[in-house]
Formats: structure tokens, C-alpha cells, sequence
């Protein structure tokens, strides 16, 4: 992943690449264990990469996608952004993890 993720104290700034399919829709959004990535659109999750980055910017988890379900439960609550990376574009969605 490049990094397309800037933190300045409390605030986050994030830039987006648009490129990417909007086919991607994670649920439930809060969520406390078990977050769904609804990738129908995609042919292939197996070749997706995903970031969990916190509030401050901080990547709290970055790893290639086994299924279409993350579990967060060892997250600390909070405001976080899903970062999905697939054949070569980038998608950001926020997510709450209560």
C-alpha cells in the first residue's frame, strides 16, 4: 500500500482514489466482532489487501483478505478506516467498531 493516509493530532485527513469500485460495502457499520465485506461485484477476494487505520492514523491491521469476514473484536472501540486495495485501486470506507 502507498500511503494515502495523513493523521495531524485528531484529525484525519483521507485521500481517496476513485478508481475504485463502490461495489464494496461493508456491514454491519457498527459493528463490534464480525465485519462483512460484500465483494459480489468482485471477481476474485482472494487477490484482495485490506488496512484497518485507527483514528490517529495508525495502521492497526493490514492484511490480505481470506474470506469476506474480519473479525474486530480485539479492536478497541472507536472510529476507524477499512482500506481495501484490489487489482491495483484503493477504497477507503469508515467504520465504527463499538
Amino acid at each position: 500500500f502507498s500511503s494515502n493516509v495523513f493523521a495531524a493530532a485528531n484529525l484525519v485527513s483521507v485521500v481517496v482514489d476513485r478508481n475504485v469500485t463502490e461495489s464494496e460495502t461493508i456491514f454491519p457499520n457498527p459493528t463490534q466482532e464480525i465485519l462483512h465485506i460484500d465483494i459480489s461485484q468482485m471477481a476474485d477476494y482472494h487477490e484482495m489487501k485490506y488496512q484497518l487505520i485507527d483514528s490517529a492514523g495508525k495502521i492497526a491491521a493490514e492484511k490480505t483478505l481470506l474470506s469476506p469476514d474480519i473479525s474486530v473484536a480485539a479492536f478497541s472501540p472507536g472510529i476507524y478506516f477499512l482500506r481495501i486495495e484490489s487489482q491495483g485501486k484503493n477504497g477507503i470506507q469508515k467504520l465504527i467498531i463499538h
